[in-house]
């Protein structure tokens, strides 16, 4: 296919923002080799983005850092520090896309962002919601029982640093009763009790 008839298909498409090589072969009738060579000469005239193996950005519509993360693995939802941050619980700026999935645990770069995928058991996979782009986000309690659960239960982060970074979170956005409800569920009520600045 030539230039033009490309960008043809992902106006034609113009709301899929990412798409597989699958996608395009069964799009265009090519076969993925033919297809791979063809990409691939777009990628290099600086056409389409590649962002993984077979994955590739419309050009005319490109996702969000978030949507992306949460295509690359699926199925998986925006949590952790970066979930807080955007809830505007965490005021610090946040440069990490931290994700919770049932699948396999990953650390993809891309450009500026690292995008991590942890690894959580499937009873405990809620706790969030779907917005309108697509992407799913933890509410705020469970967000910060995510890291309490992955970082500190884990043995990733010491008790004192938990709580320094507990002490400066905004916790009046926090549903104190969804929390140890989701807590409750967790395994991880006795010790949400001692933690004074959530529980005072």
């Amino acid at each position: 296919m030539k230039l033009k008839e490309y960008l043809n298909l992902f106006k034609k498409y113009i709301n899929k923002k990412i798409f597989t090589i699958n996608e395009i072969s069964t799009l265009t009738n090519i076969d993925k080799k033919t297809l791979s060579v063809e990409l691939n000469r777009l990628v290099k005239d600086g056409v389409i983005e590649r962002v993984s193996k077979g994955i590739y950005i419309n050009p005319l519509n490109k996702p969000t850092i978030e949507e992306l993360a949460s295509f690359l693995k699926y199925p998986s939802y925006i949590s952790m520090e970066y979930a807080l941050f955007v809830e505007n619980i965490l005021p610090q700026a946040v440069y990490v896309v931290t994700l919770i999935t049932t699948s396999y645990p990953y650390v993809y770069h891309y450009k500026d962002y690292t995008f991590e995928y942890h690894h959580i058991n499937k009873e405990f996979f809620f706790g969030f919601y779907k917005e309108s782009s697509g992407t799913y986000l933890a509410y705020p309690e469970k967000a910060l029982l995510d890291l309490i659960y992955i970082r500190y239960k884990k043995g990733r982060m010491s008790l004192e640093r938990l709580e320094s970074f507990i002490d400066d979170l905004y916790l009046e956005e926090i549903d104190k009763n969804r929390l140890l409800k989701w807590g409750e569920i967790m395994g991880m009520l006795p010790f949400l009790m001692t933690l004074k600045r959530i529980m005072g």
